[in-house]
């Protein structure tokens, strides 16, 4: 999914120049996809992080734009699959693996955190004038005059959809009212789904079982109680328990001890 990037002699001086950077692909693969889903379902959830570091896409040059994000597999995957055939860095965060409102509302997506990661990189000798886009729903948690102050770089909201980045960067960083609404119609609650009904599978199943033992007659309760508990009547009962000719002289006086 995420290439390092290796520079070759034959390469353009500034290819050369962009070894500590790592190439995004914008194509999702099978593998991506599967691995989306199983997240859907909370599979793999504690491993769903991304190194974080700059990254780019088709061949930035030095005021090209800085799109920062989260480190969430599903945040990252989602941006990048809008960034075909665009030419951007993309400066991921250590979030813990959480994505970018959640972060923000956390305070591991802050205006602090952005500039140490951009300290780390490689990125103001690679592109020192470009300007910093930041994910609208991180308003919440970034200060953009701290950041503009700690980084000297221009601080610019992009929308809340990565789906609308491409048209965001092509009008000039210019941002319309659809842009900068949040949508949670049905489409977005039902992918919320699964996940919630995984998180409460432990709870369906013991409320089940309860409702099947308490549907039972009362004779095969205690029946499989008395199995249960009395081991050495485990054959006899299982016995009783499918036969009609049940009688209460089978059991022992002291069963109940």
């Amino acid at each position: 999914m995420l290439q390092q990037v290796k520079a070759h002699r034959s390469a353009a001086p500034f290819m050369q120049r962009k070894p500590s950077a790592r190439k995004v692909e914008t194509r999702l693969r099978v593998s991506d996809h599967l691995g989306a889903l199983a997240l859907r379902f909370g599979i793999g959830r504690n491993n769903a992080t991304i190194q974080p570091g700059l990254y780019y896409t088709g061949n930035p040059g030095a005021g090209s734009p800085v799109l920062v994000t989260a480190n969430y597999r599903l945040t990252v995957d989602a941006l990048r699959r809008e960034l075909t055939g665009i030419s951007t860095w993309v400066l991921i965060i250590d979030t813990g693996g959480i994505n970018v409102w959640c972060a923000a509302g956390k305070g591991t997506f802050s205006a602090q955190n952005i500039a140490n990661t951009l300290n780390r990189s490689d990125l103001d000798r690679l592109a020192p004038s470009a300007p910093l886009v930041l994910p609208q729903l991180s308003a919440s948690g970034v200060d953009a005059n701290e950041l503009a102050s700690l980084t000297g770089r221009r601080i610019l909201f992009g929308p809340v959809y990565a789906r609308d980045i491409p048209r965001f960067l092509e009008s000039g960083f210019k941002k319309d009212t659809a842009m900068r609404a949040v949508r949670f119609a049905t489409p977005e609650r039902a992918v919320l789904v699964p996940v919630e009904l995984m998180h409460t599978a432990k709870l369906q199943f013991a409320t089940l079982l309860l409702s099947v033992i308490l549907a039972l007659p009362v004779n095969t309760v205690f029946l499989c109680a008395v199995c249960f508990t009395r081991p050495i009547l485990k054959a006899h009962c299982w016995w009783q328990l499918f036969s009609s000719r049940y009688s209460c002289r089978f059991f022992p006086d002291d069963f109940s001890r």
